[in-house]
């Protein structure tokens, strides 16, 4: 894990090394001391290819891959500062009437678990959204547009 930033401000939190859901509660408690120093920038490539070893034998499957905690992402009493983040290898969703993804302005997924669904619930709580990427979708066939308040730029 590797966060830049100046004093109690943290920049930028990453994460570049093949980690699954086991790992969760080291991942969401990083996760949380970058929030609370108010990061901006999250970029968490947790694909083999960022792996020094990998097995290629293993039986990894989409539903091992970690769940970016949303309900972080509404940290109690304090606005959400995350504006970009970029998730490879892992899952991020909202729950309906969320509204904890708003301060978004752009969204990088790439082979990331998510159908059409759960990605137009993701995009409807994000009201500031400017930018959407979406590299190796396997379960997206099918995309919509997800309402009126989006105001994609790219």
């Amino acid at each position: 894990m590797h966060e830049r930033g100046k004093g109690s401000k943290v920049d930028s939190f990453s994460v570049h090394f093949p980690l699954s859901k086991d790992f969760a509660q080291q991942l969401n408690q990083g996760i949380s001391c970058a929030i609370i120093k108010g990061v901006e920038n999250i970029d968490f490539d947790l694909s083999e290819s960022y792996g020094l070893m990998v097995d290629h034998n293993s039986s990894s499957t989409s539903s091992e891959k970690y769940d970016f905690p949303r309900w972080l992402l509404a940290a109690a009493g304090k606005k959400c500062t995350v504006k970009h983040p970029r998730l490879a290898s892992c899952s991020l969703s909202a729950p309906p009437g969320s509204n904890c993804l708003s301060s978004l302005i752009t969204i990088q997924l790439q082979g990331a678990n998510i159908n059409e669904q759960q990605l137009e619930s993701l995009l409807s709580s994000c009201s500031s959204l400017e930018t959407l990427s979406l590299h190796l979708l396997n379960d997206l066939v099918d995309l919509k547009s997800a309402g009126p308040n989006l105001r994609l730029k790219h």
